[in-house]
This record gives structure tokens, sequence and C-alpha cells, in this order.
């Protein structure tokens, strides 16, 4: 479900805030402020978390791939 597309677009979004959720089983990068309004979103990642748990500085497709996978298994273990 998550792709490294998903996490680049996380992590290069123009957002301050930007928040990776999955709403009727679609992801889609949002401002946190957004993101916190719809209760029915799932907050998969933040671009900070990211940030603060990876080197995402220089981060290639392996690493994004990599980070997509952990996330995907985030989504399936909160039942989404």
């Amino acid at each position: 479900m998550v792709s490294e597309t998903h996490v680049r677009e996380l992590l290069e979004s123009s957002f301050e805030d930007a928040h990776l959720i999955l709403e009727m089983g679609q992801l889609s990068v949002v401002d946190g402020a957004s993101a916190e309004k719809d209760e029915s979103a799932l907050v998969v990642a933040t671009a900070r978390e990211l940030r603060e748990t990876h080197d995402v500085a220089h981060v290639n497709d392996e690493e994004l791939t990599s980070i997509a996978a952990l996330l995907d298994d985030r989504i399936a273990k909160l039942g989404a």
C-alpha cells in the first residue's frame, strides 16, 4: 500500500507539518491541521517523525522502499 513515492512525497512536501494519512483506502499527504480535523483519517507518519528516526537527508530508492515497508507494516498492525 505505502510506496516509495508516498514516502518521497511526504519528505519533500511543502507543508510545514506534513502528515501521511490513510482515508477510505487512499494515502495522501496533508498538513497537520487538516490531519487533525479529519477524524476518519489515520495518520500513518509525519515528515518530522521520519526525519527524527531515519537518516533521510540523502535518502536513496532502497531506503525509501525500506521506510515504505515499515509504514505498510504499521498500517497492517493497526488493522487498517
